[in-house]
């Protein structure tokens, strides 16, 4: 076959391996220290090496020099490429494109010399390009070949990265050099057994290799055995990264050590080429990642020089202003240390290194993509360069979507404690861009002021700069009443859908298109009102043939066959890459997922959501791009009979949504009874359960395989956490299990299973995708009874955790209800005193002060206060001993049980005694209820005499 005809892929591994089999590849020669021609291939040109493939494959071609060049670059030198002399092919990624910025009018940007700014944009999808290069030594004329000494020692470079990575090494427990992923250790021999400094060093840097490959860092696959084909793999990536790291530190390589691997590289690149470009591009990784610990602090000496220039800049702008603006920026100053030193010397340089790359941005003088990256080096955050200057930080909460999807609303449109806080920066264009989430509401409050000090700083006008100091002191102060720390309604990027107040039974409604106008003829025929639905629908005693003119398929008919409105927004979603099917655009005023251009299966990265009152309207965000989008209907009105046929056409889909709600519980419901009938008991051992001293109960573990589960199971098991992504996107309609995790049955108020808790060993605790949680529970008990324990008991505890609910359950010898948070309290309480309405309800709850000082919210206090009150119950908290709980962070009973020095006594005597107090006001209450009704007159004479006095 014709070299030239087959894949590029193909021809370098074939190449390679040709040269393994020789002992000629690149990363099989010894590379000696203080080579002269210790060099990569670069481009005398660009001043760039070559990266991955393109260097291994440009030195497997056997020249010496390593300068390459294009035909076009070597003629732009005044050098030719020799007559007859053969090109070599590499290929290089596109990542990036640049375009010229515009303006709101869609009009150029133009730059101080009148010229058009250009502004990078990453690529969606990257651009592969081939290049045809030569050799020096293959071009006449070029200049004589100068490679500097380097500047620095090799042996001490070295020594420094090994520092400065923080690696434990150990020396002289074995004759042989490894790293051992299990204890995250390098071993090796003592330095006096290796014949030089470098040959110790060389080989301490491979193991370093191997070491990066931990799940901590550039987490690869590093578990295998000795001699198998992951084994082999992962040696070609630390090999190729050894000598990319001889080269670079001047310590040289030596591949002696690794001649047993060649037989299964050659292996490997045989049944996939394609094996050497992911080992190249891992080993750029490796050296990257191993480079970086030097490079952090050489950085760090040239922040402290640019911050020594930016105030040196400050001083002399100062000193060369008129006296009144001279003023103005000496108070400005004045009031930026006073706001800045709050924050460490860290955060304080980033604030100005920022707003400095900032002012470079906003004069054209670096490009969008390197003022975001050194917005995320110094702040750590996704901040875009067309931020205008304003950040909101939301309350929030994550929402189950029907496809198990996540998605993060705003907990006040919820009526919920925020579970996180989210910082959002406004754009050019008025839209609302997410940078950060955080879990204290303290933290985003500090990240929003560090860029709200960020955009002061790079204002160039004094007196602006001075009104935006003055409002950072007086959001910081709490005095301005109008601050910017509450995103505004029209700015959300998620709406929620109400949820409809029917229960599921197995009748579904007719709706009927009903015209405002003609709902009494409506009502009249028996059409009935669905609140929940805003829609008419037709009721049990209705005349059909009276309400047959107002059935969809009928006004349709007297309809126009296109509503603009939608037609209209139809082609927004498509022009920004929607996938348009099915019954979208569905404009309820309520949220919907939708597929977009190059979503996986299963996947729906758009958002919108639309309406048709009065001006017809929406919005829409496309997660994958990230473009977003507020619309405005151009001018087109819906009449009455097309908006009355319209709310029929959404309430039928919102019967059919809430059907198919029901079919996927139901369907993880019948997934999740299958594993826990396979599922082995859980024993004491588990790590969760000897952390908490737990009982196991009722609690199951997840079996090692699927076996004895029915082949059409949608269940996976994972025997790890590092496998779990992999499984999942193997299997993307699956629910995905991990290997040894505790299994915590969830059941409804009637007995049946509908989910299942997942317990990690470090605590992590996760529920079914796809699942329902809420007014779902667990009951703990001694004898494993479940529900039907509760028959017999004459108070209901409910507690929140399974922990903590164990606990009581020990202490006080009764069943007693895990809720699982403090959210799910509420509902749980109020279906188990419909349930038992004649039960005393204890609610035993978190007491999280150690919270409440930095949130200011105690979700679990407020929560367990409120379920108690709707079923006129009584909730009990755990009270520690003096200085105990703020201090080690104490909570729950668990905690007051073996955490406090009070232990398991003080359980039985604070919860205890609020059970036995709560049945004696109850018997006393029945007592007095007995004795009223066999004197029906006595009530009455009492409240009289009462209203007498």
């Amino acid at each position: 076959m014709d070299k030239s005809r087959k894949a590029y892929p193909v021809q370098v591994a074939e190449n390679l391996i040709a040269q393994l089999k020789q002992g000629t590849a690149p990363w099989q020669k010894p590379w000696q220290p203080g080579d002269p021609f210790l060099s990569f291939p670069h481009n005398p040109t660009t001043k760039k090496r070559y990266r991955g493939i393109n260097a291994l494959y440009l030195m497997s071609q056997g020249y010496q020099d390593p300068r390459w060049l294009t035909y076009k670059q070597a003629a732009g030198q005044g050098a030719q490429v020799r007559k007859g002399e053969k090109s070599t092919l590499i290929q290089y990624w596109k990542f990036t494109d640049e375009r010229i910025k515009k303006d709101e009018h869609g009009k150029p940007v133009l730059n101080n010399d009148g010229k058009p700014v250009k502004e990078q944009f990453k690529l969606e999808r990257p651009r592969v390009f081939y290049a045809t290069v030569f050799n020096a030594a293959q071009i006449d004329n070029l200049p004589e070949l100068v490679i500097d000494p380097p500047s620095w020692n090799p042996i001490e470079r070295a020594e420094a990265i090994l520092q400065a990575s923080g690696a434990v090494i150990q020396h002289g427990q074995y004759d042989q050099a490894f790293y051992r992923p299990k204890t995250d250790s390098i071993h090796l021999p003592h330095r006096h057994q290796f014949e030089t400094p470098d040959r110790y060093y060389a080989t301490t840097l491979h193991e370093l290799g191997h070491w990066t490959g931990h799940a901590s860092r550039l987490n690869r696959d590093l578990v295998h055995p000795f001699g198998s084909e992951g084994y082999a793999r992962e040696e070609l990536r630390a090999e190729i990264a050894s000598m990319l790291l001889g080269a670079e530190t001047g310590i040289g390589h030596d591949p002696g050590q690794h001649v047993a691997y060649v037989g299964a590289w050659i292996k490997a690149l045989e049944e996939d080429p394609t094996e050497i470009f992911r080992a190249a591009a891992d080993a750029e990784k490796i050296q990257e990642y191993v480079l970086g610990f030097v490079q952090q602090q050489e950085l760090i000496n040239q922040e402290a020089v640019r911050m020594d220039e930016i105030k040196q800049d400050i001083a002399t702008y100062t000193a060369n202003l008129a006296p009144d603006l001279a003023t103005v920026a000496q108070h400005n100053i004045q009031q930026l240390q006073k706001l800045t030193e709050k924050h460490s010397s860290k955060d304080q340089n980033a604030i100005y290194l920022v707003a400095d790359a900032l002012k470079f941005y906003r004069n054209a003088s670096i490009d969008n993509l390197e003022f975001e990256q050194i917005a995320a080096d110094k702040l750590g955050l996704k901040l875009p360069a067309d931020w205008n200057g304003r950040i909101v930080v939301e309350g929030s909460v994550v929402e189950q979507q029907d496809n198990g999807d996540s998605w993060a609303i705003a907990a006040e449109q919820l009526g919920v404690e925020p579970e996180f806080w989210a910082v959002y920066a406004q754009l050019d264009d008025q839209t609302y861009l997410w940078v950060e989430d955080f879990e204290i509401e303290l933290h985003a409050q500090d990240a929003a002021e560090k860029l709200a000090l960020i955009d002061a700083v790079a204002e160039k006008n004094e007196h602006e700069k001075a009104a935006k100091l003055a409002r950072i002191d007086a959001v910081r102060i709490g005095h301005n009443p109008d601050t910017e720390n509450r995103q505004p309604e029209n700015t959300q990027t998620n709406i929620r859908t109400p949820k409809s107040q029917d229960s599921l039974t197995g009748n579904t409604r007719q709706y009927l298109a009903v015209p405002y106008a003609e709902k009494d003829q409506a009502k009249a025929a028996g059409a009935r009102w669905d609140k929940a639905a805003k829609a008419w629908y037709v009721g049990k005693h209705a005349d059909i043939r009276a309400l047959q003119r107002w059935f969809p398929e009928n006004a349709a008919r007297q309809q126009q066959p296109a509503l603009s409105p939608q037609v209209e927004f139809a082609e927004l979603l498509r022009a920004n890459g929607c996938v348009v099917d099915g019954n979208h655009p569905l404009m309820d005023g309520h949220k919907h997922r939708i597929k977009v251009a190059g979503d996986k299966p299963g996947q729906k990265s758009g958002f919108y959501v639309a309406h048709l009152d009065n001006h017809p309207a929406g919005y829409f965000i496309n997660n994958r791009s990230k473009s977003e989008i507020r619309w405005k209907a151009k001018g087109y009105t819906l009449t009455d009979e097309q908006k009355a046929a319209f709310a029929a056409q959404v309430a039928i889909k919102q019967q059919e949504r809430k059907a198919e709600l029901h079919a996927q519980q139901q369907k993880v419901a019948d997934a999740v009874k299958e594993l826990l009938a396979i599922a082995p008991q859980a024993d004491a051992d588990h790590p969760y359960l000897q952390d908490k001293n737990a009982r196991p109960g009722g609690l199951k573990v997840v079996p090692e395989s699927v076996t004895g589960l029915p082949d059409n199971s949608i269940i996976k098991i994972a025997q790890d956490w590092q496998a779990v992504k992999t499984v999942r996107e193997q299997h993307p309609d699956s629910l995905v299990f991990v290997a040894g995790d505790l299994l915590l049955p969830i059941y409804d108020v009637n007995g049946n299973i509908r989910s299942v808790q997942t317990i990690q060993p470090n605590g992590a605790k996760l529920f079914a995708a796809g699942s329902q949680k809420e007014g779902h529970f667990y009951v703990v008990d001694s004898n494993n009874q479940g529900l039907s324990a509760l028959d017999e008991t004459k108070v209901i505890v409910i507690a929140e955790g399974y922990a903590t609910a164990d606990t009581i359950s020990s202490a006080l010898n009764c069943p007693v209800v895990a809720a699982f948070d403090s959210g799910n309290l509420v509902p749980v309480a109020k279906l188990l005193h419909e349930r038992y309405p004649d039960r005393v309800t204890v609610i035993a709850g978190d007491n999280d002060q150690h919270l409440e000082s930095v949130n200011k919210i105690n979700a679990g206090r407020q929560k367990a206060i409120e379920a108690a009150g709707l079923v006129d119950g009584v909730a009990v908290f755990p009270v520690f001993a003096p200085g105990e709980q703020v201090s080690q962070k104490l909570s729950d009973f668990n905690d007051l049980a073996h955490k406090s020095t009070l232990g398991i006594d003080a359980v039985k005597r604070q919860v205890g005694s609020v059970v036995e107090k709560a049945l004696a006001q109850t018997k006393v209450q029945k007592l007095q209820t007995r004795v009223e009704s066999q004197q029906p007159g006595l009530a009455g004479r009492q409240q009289q005499r009462v209203v007498v006095r």
